[in-house]
């Protein structure tokens, strides 16, 4: 589990206690074997997959010493200062924003003027990008949740030629919706590539409930009349664990597409959305100043 920015602050400091100078690595490393942390974890990525979840969080906790004095810089290395190790000999249980807002040079840091209000959460165990992050989760996630409902509410037909057009999305050849929902037959055709050398069969399936394996089944044997190799099953619901456990048993490759990811494919190549802003999150670049 990756630690949260205020679960970092106490430990890196602690760190530092040594009063030795530290690199940016160095803190990094010592701090991932504190807590336990995973290849998995270590190499996890923020959203917009430009920077490592926990670097991140590492750096949100180095900023948030430094504005309390509490850490300083000395030849693009860090090291503890003597108001950091008065913190550390009351021996804190936690250094958060609630903490760091008793020091009058973060307090000031943060709030100019001293009538200024404060209007920051300070119980809240969280960066200002963590906050941002977290804000644009729940937003995309609302977001395909209702186009789901949407896709629901419109006719078969609709549903059918909405997964053509995502298929050429993904870059895929030319799509051809072939059958009318609920017949048992093909619901479009997708060709493999832009010359179209090869075709793959869809099945496009507006289900409330989990997909039934005869479902599977029967557009599996449908591939095999056809002789074909490869399928997509796209639903607006999701499939069974025996679905799942199926396929891995057929001679096609067969591709589950269930309501979660259709909506996260459709949200990632705008079909259904469209843009509306975007702003840039940007991050000091360390390297640059080393």
């Amino acid at each position: 589990m990756i630690p949260k920015l205020y679960e970092i602050t106490l430990p890196f400091l602690e760190f530092m206690k040594d009063q030795k100078p530290r690199s940016r690595s160095e803190i990094r490393v010592y701090l991932a074997d504190h807590f336990n942390l995973t290849e998995e974890d270590k190499n996890k990525l923020t959203p917009g997959a430009k920077q490592k979840v926990f670097q991140n969080r590492v750096d949100w906790a180095r900023f948030e010493l430094r504005k309390g004095g509490l850490i300083e810089t000395i030849e693009k290395m860090y090291k503890i200062t003597k108001e950091g190790l008065e913190i550390l000999q009351n021996k804190p249980e936690r250094i958060d924003r609630k903490f760091l807002l008793q020091i009058p040079k973060y307090y000031e840091h943060h709030f100019k003027e001293k009538n200024e209000e404060d209007t920051t959460n300070i119980d809240e165990n969280t960066s200002p990008e963590d906050k941002i992050i977290a804000g644009y989760i729940e937003y995309k996630q609302n977001l395909k949740s209702e186009i789901l409902d949407k896709i629901k509410d419109n006719p078969p037909e609709f549903f059918e030629q909405l997964v053509i057009d995502l298929i050429e999305k993904l870059g895929y050849g030319k799509g051809t919706a072939t059958g009318k929902s609920g017949d048992g037959g093909i619901d479009g055709l997708i060709d493999e590539d832009t010359l179209g050398l090869g075709q793959i069969y869809l099945q496009a399936k507006r289900w409330r409930g989990t997909v039934p394996i005869k479902e599977i089944r029967d557009f599996a044997g449908m591939l095999d009349s056809k002789k074909s190799k490869k399928g997509i099953f796209i639903t607006t619901s999701d499939f069974s664990n025996e679905c799942r456990e199926f396929i891995k048993t057929t001679s096609s490759k067969i591709v589950l597409i269930n309501g979660e990811k259709l909506a996260e494919l459709m949200f990632e190549f705008d079909v259904g959305f469209s843009p509306r802003e975007t702003y840039h999150l940007k991050i000091i670049d360390e390297d640059y100043f080393s």
